[in-house]
């Protein structure tokens, strides 16, 4: 297995030379042979990847291996760093298995029994990785999608407002992709069964009431009462269709105990990388 490497560049405007601030290390590969020759590249279960997301003039800078994010400026200066312990786990048996078969239930019937055979023996990272991703939001607000088991259904993400303290987390679907958000809003990416995409927009506030902007919620949270659909538009998410719609179930609500050990949010004011 090996990773990619990617710069960090910083362009003071378009058109100009970049500067560049670091080399970090990408996504992970596992590299394997083809009989006569070639060869064939894929993703290593449980393997890890640069988290690298932007909003206005921030960059979110990470890697999955270890739980410390840093926030940068336009001007390379780091603004903000958060640290912090979770995931990490030894990869069980059970879930190395589970991970192939998988991989096996997604080839066809054509596939070679080379290819078989690889993805059988596929090596495989021995632990889990330390999270799954984070999302940068307006006012340097971050959100944090935590590592969880394979075959668990629910996935916390921590949210740490915009004066750098949390604000406890919420628990989504595995699947869920989580777009875009902002310091009462935030929208999600979902595939059903048939691999069709659906986007839903929801509100939510610091009083644990949270209301669906858009379709209807099956998330799984803590128990709390459906509120009053909100109609509020403009920001980041301005471009989403929102419609009114009555909670099957209750909707996803903060949780106040912090499921991640040792966090430590520090504003770096004028360090430069």
């Amino acid at each position: 297995m090996k990773r990619d490497t990617t710069p960090l560049l910083s362009f003071a405007n378009p058109g100009a030379e970049p500067d560049t601030l670091g080399v970090l290390p990408a996504k992970e590969w596992s590299y394997g042979g083809i009989p006569g020759g070639g060869a064939t590249r894929s993703e290593p279960a449980f393997g890890r990847d640069i988290v690298a997301r932007g909003f206005g003039d921030r960059a979110l800078i990470g890697d999955t291996d270890v739980l410390s994010l840093s926030i940068y400026g336009a001007d390379g200066r780091l603004a903000r760093r958060i640290r912090g312990a979770g995931g990490g786990w030894a990869v069980t048996n059970e879930e190395i298995e589970a991970s192939r078969a998988e991989r096996l239930g997604l080839l066809g019937p054509d596939a070679p029994d080379w290819y078989r055979h690889s993805v059988e023996n596929a090596p495989h990272r021995e632990t889990h990785p330390a999270f799954h991703s984070a999302l940068l939001g307006p006012d340097e607000m971050v959100w944090i999608g935590l590592a969880i088991r394979l075959g668990e259904e629910t996935r916390r993400w921590l949210v740490i407002g915009a004066d750098g303290q949390p604000r406890g987390w919420l628990a989504l679907p595995a699947e869920a992709r989580v777009l875009a958000m902002d310091a009462d809003r935030f929208a999600v990416l979902l595939r059903d069964a048939n691999d069709e995409e659906e986007v839903r927009l929801y509100s939510y506030g610091p009083s644990r009431k949270w209301s669906a902007l858009h379709r209807t919620s099956a998330f799984a949270a803590d128990a709390c009462g459906p509120t009053a659909p909100s109609h509020r538009t403009g920001g980041g998410l301005a471009g989403l269709q929102t419609v009114p719609v009555v909670f099957e179930r209750p909707p996803p609500c903060l949780g106040r105990r912090l499921p991640v050990r040792n966090l430590c949010v520090t504003c770096m004011g004028s360090v430069r990388l």
